[in-house]
């Protein structure tokens, strides 16, 4: 089986705001949401876990359910550090062949600090189906 690990345990402090930068919306729609949808669509990934601010986990669940993502099989509280939430996110496995693990991030941020820089992430997000 394969499983994505989405991480989007951060608050969003830099950012400022009310909420998360993850729950903004976009279109009418939450951030997360989108990049959520994107896992639906791939037939390469069978389960989603999503790793959230622990604030943020109770209400997910019917948000998610609210845009009938059918993918997600746990809700996990993030940790203090983005290091400690993907941990968190690859404890919470029971069985996995492949596990990808994908930052729920904003999009200015999408090529910072990763080899390849965006291009080479998109070309890593094809290999899965996911890419634009």
């Amino acid at each position: 089986m394969n499983v994505a690990i989405v991480v989007a345990g951060g608050k969003g402090v830099r950012f400022g705001g009310d909420r998360p930068k993850q729950f903004l919306e976009l279109r009418g729609t939450p951030i997360i949401i989108h990049t959520l949808r994107q896992f639906e669509r791939c037939r390469e990934i069978e389960k989603l876990i999503v790793v959230l601010p622990a604030e943020e986990t109770a209400g997910f669940v019917s948000l998610a359910a609210e845009f009938d993502l059918k993918k997600i099989s746990r809700v996990v509280a993030g940790g203090e550090t983005r290091a400690r939430s993907v941990r968190n996110g690859l404890e919470s496995i029971d069985d996995a062949e492949v596990v990808a693990v994908h930052d729920c991030k904003a999009a200015r941020d999408a090529g910072r600090n990763r080899p390849g820089g965006a291009r080479g992430a998109n070309e890593r997000r094809r290999d899965f189906g996911v890419a634009d």
